[in-house]
């Protein structure tokens, strides 16, 4: 958690970024495959942020609630239609990295009203075994 934390702040420089982790977080060993796919799936969506929504704050909040880790990046930036085609491959890939963690994934955005990107995964996945290695450039 605290390198998605870490990475957020080095990429997301000049924007104003609130944090907040909770203290009774689960200590749990995590597969290298899930790892790898949580943090490039966080990567992107901090990417997007700094590369595209013009926001001045933004907020990760990280939670466990029900069982699940939800991890969620919202910025007060541009926002964007949901159904206009983008060309690009970030959101394609964030999507089949959440269907890869089992996760789901939340997009909210309208024009104007920023983002919301949440991906929601239970613990129970988080310490499962995975042999799904998704094909990425990345």
């Amino acid at each position: 958690i605290q390198k998605l934390v870490d990475r957020a702040e080095r990429v997301l420089d000049g924007v104003k970024l609130l944090v907040e982790v909770p203290s009774d977080c689960p200590d749990c060993m995590v597969s290298l495959i899930f790892k790898r796919h949580l943090f490039s799936f966080f990567k992107e969506a901090v990417h997007n942020c700094a590369r595209h929504s013009q926001a001045t704050q933004a907020y990760i909040t990280i939670a466990v609630v029900d069982q699940c880790l939800q991890i969620s990046l919202r910025d007060n930036g541009c926002g964007f239609d949901l159904a206009d085609e983008s060309g690009g491959w970030g959101l394609d890939s964030m999507k089949d990295r959440a269907k890869e963690m089992a996760a789901e994934l939340e997009l909210i955005s309208q024009p104007g009203e920023g983002t919301t990107v949440r991906l929601t995964v239970s613990l129970k996945s988080l310490l499962s075994e995975t042999d799904n290695l998704y094909k990425t450039s990345n």
